[in-house]
């Protein structure tokens, strides 16, 4: 275990620990995930990423897409 995931065989493993996607994931439920590239997260996916927020810096985040916005240059 290391900086707070598992990971075997391309995939990175993580338990639930608040109840903000309650009633889909629930508190203490292991969830698996594998890396994607960008472009193939959609509306509806539930994503894990790594908190660049301040007071949450570092921290494994688990959300749902909930829109994509695109720039001009389609990024």
């Amino acid at each position: 275990m290391t900086q707070g995931r598992v990971s075997f065989g391309g995939y990175s493993f993580f338990r639930v620990i608040t109840g903000s996607m309650e009633p889909t994931l629930a508190v203490g439920e292991l969830i698996m995930s594998e890396t994607v590239e960008i472009d193939q997260v959609k509306v509806e996916d539930i994503v894990c990423f790594r908190s660049q927020s301040t007071a949450t810096y570092g921290a494994i985040i688990t959300h749902r897409v909930v829109e994509i916005d695109k720039d001009e240059a389609g990024d």
